[in-house]
């Protein structure tokens, strides 16, 4: 049975008061998305799927993913709000 994994990472982090939204803030020099994706390649997932905000997606891989070695991930851009 394949498995696949949704990373929801489309938020902007306002209540965090920061200039990047918290996905993107670093942890001991990583972004915080990083670790989120190899807690579930350790885990098995066969595919997985990061949902970003729209216009994303691109600066998602290059400048967080790229860089990391998981460039291989799905990347989908979501709606405008959360509902959405």
């Amino acid at each position: 049975m394949k498995t696949a994994a949704i990373i929801v990472a489309a938020g902007k982090g306002t209540r965090m008061h920061t200039d990047l939204p918290k996905q993107y803030l670093p942890i001991l020099g990583r972004p915080v998305l990083c670790y989120s994706i190899e807690a579930f390649q350790k885990a098995g997932a066969d595919r997985i799927i990061v949902v970003v905000a729209p216009g994303e997606a691109e600066q998602c891989r290059e400048t967080y993913l790229k860089p990391w070695g998981l460039e291989e991930v799905t990347l989908c851009e979501g709606g405008k709000e959360r509902h959405d």
